[in-house]
């Protein structure tokens, strides 16, 4: 079965293509996904600027010369079937490399009726280190004037009511500046939104299963962390680690706010910044294990507590592990938002217990 299409303004040489990644990065318009065998181009965001036949040096993109005819080709729609690399490892390991991604996508396609986007590309755009350095600084520097704000003497000497609007206040500002930058970036790109930081459905049954194990794991390790830290003395400070409950107070009006900037807001943002950019920028110039190590202790320096750095950090691997191994930044913001709602829950019910 074949379609008829327009032919395009590039000329793609597959079999050249050693899946590099240097057109990829290039690109404009992030439409380009590539591995070892195949060139994936989203020919609607395509304008044939030629950038990407400028940087490959095995000839496998080409531009089309100016005025040559574009005649009619025949796509088939059903690919031609390709001996998959041999499976050796777990595939939540592989999946962590481009070369076991490609091989799970090949063998994935093999026998469907149309040929799946590949998913060996970039998780969202195809951010560079100078975009994943200017978020995680801007973030930093957030962070740190938030902090100086909120511990001022003013705000300190201020009543219950107000201390909470300010608070609220600040945090709102907080994620929406954060937000802002992320959006502007993203407007660059021209992918749209969603594009730009893989906020893309992931399969249902397996993500909801592997977030749920996550989940899983880094509250054990929480909970094993917690035991041997206070075994051999180790207390947190009350500025360290601040109760949930203080923050906008334990009335109805303090845990909907909190469950608002804690548990929904703040997961969001936060995924964006260091899985969506940070991750993503890092996995596509050294390998997802390098990505995870360096973007997961990122990720709990920038929470501001000592006393949180371990598990904080944990939890930061298994996120990274989570949106690299799913494709997608949805099960990562999810597995986020269930941690900090145990956190919220497990805080007012303590404080309601009068433990």
């Amino acid at each position: 079965m074949t379609v008829m299409v327009r032919a395009r303004p590039l000329i793609l040489e597959t079999t050249a293509c050693d899946g590099c990644g240097r057109c990829v990065r290039v690109c404009p318009h992030n439409a380009l996904k590539v591995g070892a065998g195949y060139i994936y181009v989203e020919w609607e965001r395509c304008d044939g600027c030629g950038r990407c036949a400028d940087v490959c040096d095995r000839g496998a993109i080409a531009v089309r010369e100016v005025g040559a005819p574009l005649p009619a080709r025949v796509v088939p729609l059903r690919p031609a079937v390709v001996e998959a690399p041999r499976r050796t490892w777990p595939r939540f390991l592989r999946r962590l490399t481009k070369s076991g991604r490609a091989a799970d996508d090949a063998a994935e396609a093999i026998g469907t009726k149309t040929a799946p986007v590949p998913a060996d590309g970039p998780i969202g755009a195809a951010w560079s280190p100078g975009e994943a350095v200017a978020v995680v600084a801007v973030g930093l520097v957030l962070f740190i004037a938030l902090q100086a704000l909120l511990g001022t003497r003013d705000v300190r000497a201020m009543d219950t009511g107000s201390r909470m609007l300010v608070r609220a206040g600040a945090l709102f500002v907080y994620y929406a500046v954060q937000l802002a930058v992320l959006s502007f970036l993203a407007h660059r790109r021209g992918g749209g939104f969603l594009a730009a930081f893989g906020l893309r459905r992931p399969k249902l049954v397996s993500s909801t299963l592997m977030t749920l194990a996550a989940l899983l794991s880094v509250w054990s390790f929480s909970v094993l962390y917690r035991a041997i830290a206070l075994q051999l003395g180790w207390k947190p400070l009350v500025a360290d680690s601040p109760s949930l409950t203080v923050l906008f107070g334990s009335d109805a009006i303090g845990v909907f706010l909190t469950v608002v900037m804690v548990v929904i807001v703040g997961p969001f943002v936060e995924e964006l910044l260091f899985r969506g950019v940070l991750l993503t920028a890092l996995d596509e110039r050294f390998g997802g294990v390098a990505a995870i190590l360096v973007s997961a202790p990122v990720f709990a320096m920038l929470h501001g507590s000592l006393w949180s750095f371990v598990p904080l950090t944990f939890l930061g691997v298994a996120l990274g592990w989570l949106t690299l191994s799913r494709r997608s930044l949805w099960p990562a913001v999810v597995l986020h938002a269930a941690y900090n709602g145990v956190l919220v829950a497990a805080a007012f019910w303590v404080a309601a217990r009068g433990f």
